[in-house]
């Protein structure tokens, strides 16, 4: 399977993408900027991931980028919650309610916190 990870800080880039890299999988790590539609054409991914709460999609814009790019690659769109409970409704649920509505037809979010994945519903 190839996934691409939409994201670059060393904090996170060097975990969950290398246990599945492990496991056998083609994965690729990519900044989301304004090439992100291209770079996930050239790649063609099963699967995009994106983490929690990091540079790479902290702002409005570099979401709405992320959005864009993932609802044109029309592949399932993973939001691997990392961050405490406590910035959960400050910032996952805010995230997740406004990303997935436009990224895709598979939204899944998957959190240590909450439990069971949520597959095509929001909080």
């Amino acid at each position: 399977m190839r996934i691409l990870f939409l994201e670059n800080h060393p904090m996170w880039v060097h975990g969950l993408p290398n246990g599945f890299r492990q496991l056998g999988h083609q994965v690729r790590t990519y900044f989301p900027d304004a090439n992100t539609s291209q770079a996930s054409g050239l790649f063609r991914p099963h699967l995009v991931i994106v983490m929690g709460w990091t540079p790479a999609n902290d702002t409005v814009e570099k979401q709405l980028r992320i959005s864009k790019a993932v609802r044109k690659s029309e592949v399932p769109l993973v939001y691997w919650a990392t961050e405490d409970p406590g910035y959960h409704r400050k910032f996952s649920r805010r995230l997740y309610t406004a990303l997935p509505a436009e990224a895709g037809p598979f939204p899944v979010q998957v959190s240590p916190y909450a439990g069971q994945p949520v597959f095509g519903k929001r909080p």
